[in-house]
């Protein structure tokens, strides 16, 4: 895959995630669970095949934090 289709690939992923999440306000774990199943190509293979379950839990539950270790929040004080 090219770095071309790679970037294109990312653009369309994080589009399709911001919409489901300003216009549904879906949540960011179901938004990573609903672009999982869509994978395909090079990146299904990927998915499936190179990364453990463990690889998976840790993605799909990952929190982002600061550098000292809290929490980063939106306005809502929910997790972001």
């Amino acid at each position: 895959m090219s770095e071309y289709n790679i970037l294109n690939t990312l653009q369309q992923i994080t589009m399709t995630a911001n919409a489901y999440k300003t216009q549904t306000g879906t949540p960011e774990k179901a938004i990573a669970e609903l672009l999982i199943a869509g994978f395909s190509g090079q990146l299904k293979g990927w998915w499936d095949y190179h990364l453990t379950k463990t690889n998976h839990i840790h993605i799909l539950n990952f929190i982002q934090t600061y550098e000292d270790q809290t929490l980063i929040l939106d306005p809502l004080r929910n997790i972001i």
